[in-house]
Formats: C-alpha cells, sequence, structure tokens
C-alpha cells in the first residue's frame, strides 16, 4: 500500500511538473511571424535592392539566411545570417553574421512588432520588423556609422517589404 501511494504522488508530481511546463509560453513568440520563406524589394541609401531570405527554427533559435541583390549592374549579393532567440537573462537577441563581422543587437518585442538595436562607441544600427496585414514584414533599419571611410555614408537606412516566397 505504502509502495502505490508513493507511486501515486510521484505520478501527480510528474503530471504537474508536465502541465506547467506545458503552460509556460513560447519564449520566442514574438518573433515567430519571420518563420518562412520571405522574397521583396527595398530601398536603402546605397540604392534600390532586392531581397530573398529563409528563417527556420532550430529548437529555442531562429536561424535566418538572406541575400540582399542590388539593382546596380555589377554589384554582389550581400549574405547575411542571423539566429534570434534568448540569452542567459531572457532577453531577445539577434547575431547578425556578414561579410563585415558578427554584431549582437537587443531586442524588444511589442504588438506591433519586433526592435532590435546594436549600440558600439557612438555608432547604432537599429531595425524595425512589423506583420503586416497582408501577411508581408516590413523592415525599417537606420543606422548611424561615424567612423565609416568614404566613400561610404556615415547615416544609412534601408525599407523594405517581404512577401511570404513559394
Amino acid at each position: 500500500m505504502r509502495t502505490f501511494a508513493m507511486a501515486m504522488v510521484f505520478t501527480l508530481l510528474v503530471a504537474a511538473t508536465g502541465s506547467a511546463a506545458a503552460q509556460q509560453p513560447d519564449p520566442l513568440n514574438p518573433v515567430l511571424f519571420l518563420v518562412g520563406r520571405w522574397d521583396g524589394a527595398a530601398t536603402s541609401t546605397y540604392g534600390p535592392y532586392h531581397y530573398h531570405n529563409e528563417t527556420v527554427r532550430r529548437g529555442n533559435w531562429l536561424v535566418g539566411s538572406g541575400e540582399a541583390h542590388p539593382d546596380q549592374p555589377g554589384a554582389a549579393p550581400i549574405m547575411t545570417t542571423t539566429v534570434i532567440g534568448r540569452d542567459e537573462a531572457g532577453h531577445l537577441v539577434l547575431y547578425l553574421f556578414d561579410a563585415g563581422g558578427m554584431w549582437r543587437f537587443a531586442g524588444t518585442a511589442d504588438s506591433g512588432g519586433v526592435t532590435f538595436e546594436w549600440r558600439e562607441a557612438g555608432s547604432f544600427r537599429r531595425t524595425r520588423i512589423t506583420l503586416q496585414p497582408d501577411g508581408s514584414v516590413r523592415q525599417e533599419t537606420m543606422a548611424h556609422l561615424p567612423n565609416q571611410q568614404p566613400p561610404l555614408p556615415k547615416e544609412v537606412t534601408a525599407e523594405s517589404v517581404q512577401h511570404p516566397a513559394p
């Protein structure tokens, strides 16, 4: 009887733990709208370009692979990889990798979308990403890069609208 009672208590504890875990909100919920394949057009300080991105979920992270194809003849595409998740303190983060290196962005989410920001030694870059009513994703980026050397601009902006790709 004592063994049966212990087994019942253990079973109830496991069930309670499981249901508590099931009620935990998904830590990636604010950015899950980014999962998928996206194609779109953009304008920027550097000129117009077309953007292709695919974002997948890998455990507690979203991993994105993007290609920006400038409309200028002979311009090379810009390849990026992004990794979005939560750091050990539970804060939303985005890691961006491209030919220029790696950046860590702090993220915030609200009912309209997500914002990622990077700051270092007087430079900053802020990107706002929102899900539009038609299912597209709008991205607006602003950067202040005082250490860029001419002919590169010190102020950079970009806007894109990306639609689900077939």
